[in-house]
């Protein structure tokens, strides 16, 4: 459940902010300071009752006595979610009543009933929760209206219209977690992780998605006192692991080993757990608290701490996470770990955050960033224009003109294979030509460098790659070279040819398409025969969509099923390696998808073996993720680029060599 859309009227610095569209994985409002950025991010605690922001009178803009309104949309409000927030607990002893009748061969007819008292709880409660929160289509509206009158007085409403009331308690239920890490943080509040604090809200996030170890034997009852004792000893083991975690990311961004984190916990079932954070000087055997070692060292803190989040959250939990500038007093080298970590996070969980870095926003996409402006007192919210980020936060190109060359490319599998293969067309060329990774083409950072480049008239030899991501390469190419030329200045039509000639659009959906191949597949061990089968069925499925994407459904449709990724590595780019619950249910979903095809089911090829074949290639791919190696380059290095040129790869080679050419010459 994310935020998609946000209203605010009359609060603080924001007359009407006009509805203003959230991006559901991550999303910055960048802008000047007091410009009313944290007005935003302070108004969608309001609405959240368990973030117990209240508003004060002096709260209203501008002293009005008109109504704050506060108006969130969200998206994801889906049967599973509503189920996990607020009955699970009755279908769970529904369904273990079922399986208890199952068991114990009570007949048929029970069990039948049995099931069926299931799956009727489960449509009855569904029904009840979309009708107390008015949900349509996985869509829900929650609206705070705060009067200023005698009393400052404050409602929720379940719809934009203020007709529909709703209790506070009904809302805290199905509302998402919310943590936030606020700019201003209080040393004193934080060193011991009291009750408001950011840092006891950190820590518990990374806690509650550990996997537990406690187990009681059979029925075995227990004390009060003894489950206590339980609970103190695995807490400690746990505060133990993440003491591990967040000291091996603190001591990396400092660049030495000499300090230890360590995180301790007072259980009391009572009252909870309260955490005890504190840094341990080796050299000196010193402890401190780890806050009254300054802001700096409290923004490194931050960051190890989601680092270790990162790491270690063995489900799903869906946070929204807020932070108010999360770059504020860390190292350029720093802030670009932190925005890749925010990325990373926002895979399951959603990240809204407020920033002046360009480091921190040159990764994201120009609809995942708002800028704020203040005129008169009033703050205004509007989309951005790629160049008015980059003027605005002063994002600069990397440090390209120490290169011979530079190569734009996607993601990390394609810098792996293409440094690979500049090697062996050039020993040691990966050391000259900057091969950077820019995401995709709406990224910044790929504007960015692409301006430099462009406006000193390509001293540089360069070369964009980009996936074709299902569409035909002519109209791909033809797209990407117009948004490249909008960030020209005065270009010739010489030079936009060159530009043209320096864009290379794989023919394959993506880089890891080359290698569905018996060349570079026979090197992970696997039958030839039942490779050769698995290669055939994959590519009779893949080439029918591929050849017949139309429209951007068509595409989603591939990236979904069909793409090649997801024959290598059954989705490992959308679950974490830990979770093989989650991927195994997606398989089955996946090979559902597949025997579903109208050609398999006519097909007098066994398709049972194709699936054989792939859960073969994905246990290699998988082994190969959890340690960490890059396996795309593994299966084609022991070839000599004359070798590799007899496979699909021989136009992106050709492409690389024509560069070399010219600055090797």
């Amino acid at each position: 459940m994310n935020i998609v859309k946000l209203n605010i009227k009359n609060y603080k610095s924001i007359k009407d902010s006009g509805e203003i569209i959230i991006d559901d994985r991550i999303m910055a409002f960048i802008g000047q300071n007091n410009a009313g950025k944290s007005a935003i991010l302070d108004a969608i605690q309001c609405v959240f009752p368990s973030a117990k922001k209240t508003v004060l009178r002096s709260d209203f803009h501008k002293g009005t006595h008109d109504n704050i309104e506060i108006t969130i949309w969200f998206n994801g409000v889906t049967d599973e979610y509503l189920e996990d927030k607020l009955f699970e607990d009755v279908i769970y002893r529904l369904v273990e009543k079922a399986k208890k009748l199952q068991d114990e061969n009570a007949g048929e007819t029970k069990v039948e009933n049995a099931w069926k008292k299931v799956e009727e709880t489960r449509e009855q409660k569904l029904a009840e929760a979309k009708e107390i929160y008015q949900i349509v289509d996985s869509v829900m509206c929650v609206k705070l209206v705060v009067t200023n009158t005698d009393r400052i007085g404050t409602k929720y409403y379940i719809d934009a219209d203020s007709v529909k009331e709703i209790k506070e308690a009904d809302l805290k239920k199905v509302l998402p977690i919310l943590k936030v890490i606020p700019a201003i943080r209080d040393p004193k509040n934080e060193s011991t992780a009291g009750a408001n604090s950011y840092l006891k809200e950190l820590i518990a996030m990374l806690d509650d998605d550990m996997a537990t170890n406690i187990s009681i034997a059979g029925n075995e009852t227990v004390s009060y006192r003894q489950l206590n004792e339980i609970i103190a000893e695995e807490s400690a083991k746990r505060c133990q692991s993440i003491s591990s975690s967040i000291t091996e990311y603190y001591n990396e961004a400092i660049g030495v080993n000499d300090f230890e984190v360590i995180v301790s916990s007072d259980v009391n079932i009572s009252k909870g757990t309260t955490y005890y954070t504190k840094i341990l000087d080796k050299s000196t055997n010193i402890e401190s608290d780890i806050l009254s070692c300054g802001t700096g060292y409290q923004s490194m803190i931050i960051l190890s701490i989601l680092e270790a989040y990162v790491e270690l959250a063995q489900k799903k939990t869906e946070y929204i996470l807020i932070i108010e500038e999360p770059e504020v007093y860390l190292h350029p080298s720093l802030q670009r770990k932190m925005i890749d970590t925010l990325l990373m996070i926002s895979a399951n969980n959603q990240v809204i955050f407020s920033s002046h870095s360009p480091i921190t926003v040159g990764k994201m996409e120009g609809n995942q960033i708002k800028l704020v402006k203040r005129e008169a007192g009033e703050a205004t919210i509007s989309d951005i224009t790629i160049s008015e980020v980059i003027q605005e936060l002063g994002i600069r190109a990397d440090d390209i003109l120490v290169n011979k060359g530079i190569i734009f490319v996607e993601g990390q599998d394609d810098k792996a294979v293409i440094e690979c293969i500049l090697n062996k067309i050039h020993s040691g060329s990966s050391d000259e030509i900057n091969v950077l990774i820019t995401g995709n083409c709406e990224n910044l950072k790929f504007f960015a460098n692409a301006e430099l480049l462009i406006n000193n008239r390509f001293n540089i030899p360069f070369l964009i790659i980009r996936d074709s991501d299902g569409m035909n390469v002519e109209q791909r190419k033809s797209e990407l070279l117009t948004d490249i030329v909008k960030i020209g200045r005065n270009l010739s039509q010489e030079q936009i040819e060159n530009i043209k000639e320096s864009i290379f659009i794989a023919p394959k959906y993506s880089i890891e398409g080359y290698f569905i191949n018996e060349m570079f597949l026979k090197n992970t061990g696997i039958d030839s025969a039942l490779l050769g089968n698995m290669i055939k069925c994959y590519e009779c499925q893949y080439n029918h969509f591929y050849s017949n994407a139309v429209t951007k459904a068509d595409r989603q449709q591939i990236a979904n099923w069909y793409q090649p990724k997801h024959l290598l590595e059954n989705f490992e780019d959308k679950f974490k390696v830990t979770e093989d619950e989650a991927r195994e249910k997606y398989k089955a979903m996946y090979e559902a998808k597949w025997k579903g095809f109208q050609k398999c089911i006519s097909c007098d090829d066994n398709v049972e073996k194709f699936f054989e074949g792939r859960n073969e290639l994905n246990k290699y791919t998988h082994k190969k993720k959890l340690s960490k190696e890059e396996y795309l380059v593994q299966l084609m290095e022991n070839y000599s680029i004359d070798e590799l040129k007899t496979s699909e790869l021989r136009d992106l080679i050709a492409a690389l060599e024509t560069m070399c050419s010219i600055i090797y010459k």
